[in-house]
C-alpha cells in the first residue's frame, strides 16, 4: 500500500471512529503504528455492529459515543453469548466471520484491561468478560484450506521481490535508523542466504536451522536434511540459493568469528565453489 492510499484509508478510519466511544478512538489510534488501516477499518465496523446491538437490546439509552467503560465492565457472559447468537442467526454470519468480530472485541477489551491505564496507574477496566469467551471451533476441508492459504503463497517474481527486500530494501527503508540499518548491513548476507535457501528448496524453517556445513553439496546444489520420523532426505536448492550461500560463506568466518570444522568434508567443495564464482 503506497503512502497516499494509506493516508486515505487512515482518513476513513478517523471518520468512522467519530461516533464511537472515546476509549475505542484511543485504542484505534494506539494501534495505527502496528496494524494496517484496512484492518483498523474492519475493527471499526465490528465495533459499530456491537454497539448498535448493545443499544438496540436496551442495555444503554443514548448515542454510541456516550457508552462508558462501566457499561463494558458490567457486561455478562450471557449478554455476549446473546450477541454471538445475534451474529449467527439474525446477521447470518459464518463461524469464521463471528470469530473475526469477537477477536476484534477481545483486542479492545484486552487493551482496556491490560495496556491502558489511568493517571493513577489503574487499568481502564478490571473485569474483562471477553477473556471468558472462546472462539468457534472451525473444521476445514482440504479445499477450504487450499483457498485460505492461496493468498499467502509467493508466486513468480514475488520470490525475487522478497529476497531483494531482505537483501537490500529493508536497509534502505530504515536508513535513518542507524541501529536497524547497521544491524541489517551486518547480517544481510546471512539473512539473504537463509531466505534464499528456504525459497529455493521448500525446506521447513526447522530443517534449515538443523543444517550443518557437512549437509551442503554446493556442486550438485543438494542439502541433506533429517525429516519427520528421523528420515534422511536430499533436497535440491536453486542456483540463486547457491550464489547467496557462497556470498555468505565469503564473509562468515571473519565477520562472525566462526571457524569451520577441521574435518569438514565439505570444505574443499566450498573453496572450489567460492573460487569458481569469483
Amino acid at each position: 500500500m503506497d503512502k497516499e492510499t494509506r493516508r486515505l484509508f487512515n482518513k476513513r478510519v478517523d471518520y468512522t471512529t467519530e461516533d464511537l466511544p472515546w476509549f475505542v478512538q484511543e485504542f484505534i489510534d494506539k494501534r495505527k503504528r502496528k496494524l494496517s488501516p484496512v484492518t483498523l477499518l474492519n475493527y471499526c465496523h465490528d465495533y459499530h455492529c456491537f454497539f448498535d446491538w448493545f443499544i438496540h437490546e436496551g442495555y444503554y439509552f443514548g448515542q454510541k459515543k456516550g457508552i462508558s467503560l462501566q457499561n463494558l465492565e458490567e457486561l455478562s457472559i450471557q449478554q455476549i453469548e446473546d450477541y454471538l447468537t445475534f451474529l449467527d442467526i439474525q446477521k447470518g454470519n459464518c463461524r469464521s466471520t463471528v470469530n473475526r468480530k469477537i477477536s476484534a472485541l477481545k483486542s479492545l477489551f484486552n487493551y482496556l484491561q491490560n495496556i491502558a491505564e489511568t493517571k493513577d496507574f489503574e487499568p481502564y477496566i478490571k473485569r474483562n468478560v471477553l477473556a471468558k469467551i472462546e472462539l468457534n471451533d472451525i473444521k476445514e476441508d482440504q479445499h477450504t484450506v487450499a483457498n485460505r492459504i492461496n493468498g499467502k503463497i509467493l508466486r513468480d517474481d514475488e520470490f525475487e521481490q522478497f529476497r531483494q527486500f531482505v537483501s537490500y530494501d529493508y536497509g534502505e527503508m530504515h536508513k535513518k535508523n542507524k541501529k536497524l540499518y547497521n544491524f541489517h548491513q551486518f547480517n544481510r548476507e546471512r539473512d539473504t542466504a537463509i531466505i534464499s535457501l528456504i525459497l529455493g528448496s521448500g525446506l521447513r524453517l526447522s530443517e534449515v536451522v538443523g543444517c550443518d556445513f557437512e549437509d551442503l553439496d554446493m556442486n550438485k546444489c543438494l542439502v541433506r536434511v533429517i525429516r519427520k520420523g528421523n528420515k534422511e532426505q536430499f533436497v535440491y536448492f536453486s542456483e540463486q540459493a547457491k550464489l547467496d550461500l557462497i556470498e555468505y560463506l565469503k564473509i562468515r568466518e571473519e565477520r562472525y568469528k566462526i571457524k569451520l570444522p577441521r574435518h569438514c568434508l565439505l570444505q574443499p567443495r566450498l573453496d572450489q565453489a567460492i573460487k569458481s564464482e569469483g
